[in-house]
């Protein structure tokens, strides 16, 4: 298989599965708006990773209960005559129009990676050299919260100037960095409520998700849907955080928690970060758009993470069943794919 065929191969599949999880997204968007009364944030943020589980199938098995059977829409279209009843000029045509998609879909693919690979760089050499935190304060913060949250100490705290948010970074080697203006801002008992929101996702697996976040950013970078789906995986998951991190805290810690998650809103962002972007990471405090959902759920009433449990089996069941299989195509007439068109005319 020559590289142009396989750049085609993977692009016809990105198309395919971009579709699919584009239903499926729409679909968890409806469950969440109808049923968020009666499932946790924890279960709520479950429900995307039926999402993830779609944009990882480069196929599934065609089932009558797949969304796509009910849309009327194939992203191969079902020709209304065979592929031999078509002229050479017509196949001729298609194929070039398929090279070319095909083309722009690898170009944005590699962009999207070597921007981030670029900032991966840069910030990765300017964390090493970010200095360790000394103060027994915070320490003693960390250690509790970690000791609270069932973990073993595994994360290396530092300090830098250059980030606005505490946040974790690595995926193996989780190191948790703080801004050094905040270091002396914020009681023992500020960082840790903070500490508790970052231990959260260290035992959840967040950095993992994170990462495919990045990847199917690159993927799928010509499906707005799909980007903006992603943005809201990560509000999710910060709502199940700090559900995480509040779990069995008395409500005068909530509104700590809330008071001090409004200090690093306040913050200016820092300057390093306009210029080389964010990087990889799960913070405490991340962007504006998220801010309305996690004072909404701080202000509202207690909800157990794992509140509405069988509930949202039963709906991760639902979105297995019809959005992790393909649609079943009309037979005996078969889309026409790009490995027919490169076939008939020869290439």
């Amino acid at each position: 298989m020559s590289f142009a065929v396989l750049v085609e191969t993977l692009c016809e599949a990105m198309i395919n599965v971009s579709w699919q999880a584009t239903l499926l997204g729409i679909l968890v968007m409806v469950i969440r708006f109808l049923f968020a009364r009666w499932i946790g944030p924890e279960v709520a943020f479950l429900l995307w990773m039926v999402i993830f589980i779609r944009l990882l199938l480069v196929g599934a098995p065609e089932s009558p209960l797949s969304l796509g059977n009910y849309t009327g829409v194939h992203i191969l279209p079902v020709r209304s005559e065979m592929p031999e009843a078509r002229t050479r000029m017509q196949l001729e045509a298609d194929f070039y129009l398929i090279r070319l998609l095909s083309t722009i879909w690898a170009v944005g693919v590699l962009v999207s990676l070597s921007q981030w690979f670029k900032a991966r760089q840069f910030w990765g050499a300017e964390l090493r050299s970010a200095e360790l935190v000394g103060e027994p304060e915070i320490l003693n913060a960390l250690a509790d919260a970690e000791h609270d949250l069932g973990l073993e100490p595994q994360v290396t705290i530092v300090h830098s100037p250059h980030v606005s948010s505490p946040a974790l970074y690595g995926l193996f080697k989780p190191r948790l960095v703080i801004p050094s203006s905040m270091m002396r801002l914020l009681t023992q008992h500020q960082w840790y409520l903070i500490f508790r929101h970052e231990m959260a996702h260290v035992k959840r697996g967040d950095m993992v998700v994170m990462h495919l976040i990045a990847l199917f950013r690159a993927l799928h970078w010509f499906n707005p849907v799909i980007r903006h789906l992603l943005r809201m995986v990560m509000v999710d998951m910060e709502l199940a955080a700090d559900a995480s991190a509040l779990n069995g805290r008395k409500s005068s810690d909530r509104k700590l928690y809330a008071r001090t998650l409004l200090r690093f809103v306040e913050q200016p962002e820092a300057n390093i970060e306009k210029i080389h972007g964010r990087p990889l990471r799960v913070g405490f405090w991340e962007e504006e758009y998220e801010i309305f959902s996690r004072f909404r759920q701080l202000s509202g009433p207690v909800k157990s993470g794992l509140r509405g449990l069988i509930p949202g089996i039963a709906l991760l069941l639902l979105l297995v069943v019809t959005g992790l299989t393909d649609p079943m195509f009309p037979r005996p007439v078969q889309p026409l794919s790009f490995d027919s068109i490169r076939v008939l005319v020869d290439w």
